[in-house]
């Protein structure tokens, strides 16, 4: 089941406005400011750009939660985590991200506007993995860390009803 959910074309916009436009901008400046064959030269850049553009927006958007017989496995195409029933301790669901759930410090991970994905430290200093992007959140909290990330309450009593059965 897919967990992150943002339109895709503010995305899609956000990762041109991020990525692309700075280095269009100074291609077609190059090419009407100096000569032609100095345009040409930056093409390439420009096609490069886009397509690791391209690779950020498809690696944001295909995030997923699978359910087996006794694992949790959270995956983005970057980070992934896997979870036994008896290393949870707890399970909350949130209309809206809390405060002391928001993330202050990236460690290791994707930050553009509004999408953490990745390691995080939160405002209580504690150790926390985001596959967020949008309201609601499911939270899982272990030993370890806080895994936070972006779910339907279907997806949330699915993963509680799973916790259940297996403990």
């Amino acid at each position: 089941m897919h967990i992150l959910k943002i339109d895709a074309y503010s995305l899609l916009f956000l990762v041109f406005i991020v990525v692309v436009f700075p280095v269009a901008i100074t291609a077609f400046c190059e090419f009407f400011l100096l000569k032609p064959s100095v345009f040409r030269m930056s093409l390439p850049l420009l096609l490069f750009t886009s397509l690791i553009a391209a690779a950020l927006y498809f690696s944001i958007i295909r995030s997923d939660v699978t359910l087996g017989g006794d694992t949790l496995h959270i995956n983005h195409i970057i980070y992934s985590r896997t979870l036994k029933p008896q290393e949870i301790r707890s399970l909350n669901f949130y209309d809206q991200l809390p405060e002391h759930l928001k993330p202050t410090l990236r460690t290791n991970g994707i930050g553009i506007g509004r999408v953490r994905i990745g390691n995080f430290k939160t405002k209580n200093s504690a150790k926390g993995f985001y596959l967020y992007a949008s309201s609601p959140v499911s939270v899982i909290t272990t030993e370890k860390e806080t895994l936070v990330f972006s779910s339907s309450a279907a997806l949330h009593r699915q993963i509680v009803a799973w916790h259940d059965k297996s403990s």
